[in-house]
């Protein structure tokens, strides 16, 4: 099954090795955002079969992470409120910083396929340097194909904010990303139901051969003899 990492944006990146980074730590409520929902995606894919390794905004210096050959990177984010109208896009990086591009283009076209039914609308335009030239591309390995999502524009009032900040609406957002990861490496999404295993069936009974004393039976009933005997003789061989 597919090996993949999903990142939750931001998180920790006060701590990361590059100090230039540690001013990132996303727009308002997002860190919130991107790890319920990394730790969501996580769960779900791993019901799926996905061999999942969920990580921070500090997989740059995790040797698990970025010595490994993995079927996909995704890093999961939302907008800021900076463009005067709501919206999403699923990015890959810039060809100069990824060796399997056209990989990345196939995930990231799969999982736009699903992620946009939501009714969010797409934004390709938004995409920029800090999401064509993200800082995990360069650290990743080069037959990682790497996919960057910004689900949303989260606290644009109402839209996007009531589906990515609500109880009811996250769940939207899991199951359209999960169906997209899916879609990108022909995973089903619907999980079968369990066929129960059906209990044992019992033996047959089994029953004594009464046939040996059916024949000491009609021996000794039409054998010769006093009627009293043969009483006498069918009580000694008859079960009590």
């Amino acid at each position: 099954m597919p090996k993949v990492v999903i990142q939750a944006g931001h998180i920790n990146i006060q701590n990361n090795i590059d100090p230039a980074l540690h001013g990132s730590t996303g727009a308002p409520g997002e860190q919130n955002f991107t790890l319920d929902i990394a730790n969501q995606v996580s769960a779900e894919l791993r019901k799926r079969g996905f061999e999942v390794k969920q990580t921070d905004a500090n997989a740059n210096s995790d040797p698990a992470v970025t010595n490994f050959d993995w079927a996909m990177y995704l890093a999961i984010h939302y907008e800021a409120d900076v463009h005067n109208t709501n919206g999403y896009f699923v990015c890959a990086p810039d060809p100069s910083v990824d060796m399997v591009n056209a990989e990345s283009v196939r995930i990231r076209d799969a999982i736009n396929s699903e992620y946009i039914k939501l009714g969010i609308p797409k934004h390709n335009e938004w995409e920029n340097a800090n999401t064509k030239f993200y800082y995990m591309w360069r650290s990743l390995s080069a037959n990682t194909p790497c996919v960057l999502i910004e689900c949303g524009v989260g606290w644009r009032v109402p839209k996007d904010s009531d589906l990515l900040n609500s109880v009811d609406g996250r769940p939207r957002v899991v199951e359209h990303v999960v169906r997209g990861v899916c879609r990108a490496f022909n995973i089903p999404y619907e999980i079968p139901t369990p066929v129960p295993t059906p209990p044992p069936t019992p033996p047959p009974p089994s029953y004594p051969d009464l046939r040996p004393l059916v024949d000491q039976i009609k021996a000794i009933v039409w054998g010769k003899g006093w009627p009293w005997s043969k009483i006498s003789k069918l009580k000694q061989i008859l079960p009590q």
